[in-house]
């Protein structure tokens, strides 16, 4: 939701400029690309909570954008709260989640063919190659700032997070418990 530690300028517009930064490579020659929005398409797998700020970073940057989610779930999720049209690819819903980087890679596996024919490709800023981790990395920051904000770490703290691909309660939750000994984390679907 908007406002939220998943927020468009928190989390998804840092990792959009670090592959910004970064650039992919593409096909067999690994021919390095520029990543921006007149050469790529951003793609993010989420079952609910984040690709809402995902997508308000993507429209904020100028990115066309896709959302991969699977079907099955209450109606509610598959909308923008501000109504905004986005493209939502739905996978099977039976294969839940699993079938999200299946999606994932077979929009990827496009690439090649899209740059013959001078096409955008598809990118999961989430998921760059040798940068896997960064979501983790700039969770982790964000309960590093939660953190210094509170200033006295000598009474009881309970923390909620959303979760859906669990960096939120993975990074968050154990950079808190690690440095908070007091602390409790508690996960919200």
């Amino acid at each position: 939701v908007p406002g939220c530690h998943y927020g468009a300028r928190n989390v998804f517009v840092p990792i959009i400029r670090h592959l910004e930064e970064g650039g992919i490579s593409v096909g067999k020659k690994r021919k390095h690309i520029k990543v921006s929005p007149e050469t790529a398409i951003l793609v993010e797998p989420s079952t609910g909570n984040g690709w809402v700020a995902f997508s308000d970073a993507a429209e904020r940057l100028g990115y066309e954008h896709f959302v991969v989610m699977p079907d099955g779930l209450p109606e509610p999720r598959y909308k923008h709260p501000q109504g905004r049209d986005v493209t939502i690819l739905r996978t099977p819903a039976q294969d839940y989640a699993w079938g999200m980087p299946e999606a994932l890679l077979s929009l990827i596996n496009q690439n090649r063919a899209r740059l013959k024919e001078g096409k955008k490709i598809f990118v999961s800023p989430n998921h760059p190659v040798g940068a896997a981790d960064i979501t983790v990395r700039t969770m982790s920051d964000l309960g590093r700032q939660l953190l210094e904000g509170l200033g006295r770490r000598n009474r009881p703290l309970r923390v909620v997070l959303s979760m859906g691909n669990g960096s939120s309660l993975c990074a968050i939750g154990e950079y808190i418990k690690k440095h908070y000994s007091i602390a409790r984390v508690v996960a919200t679907e």
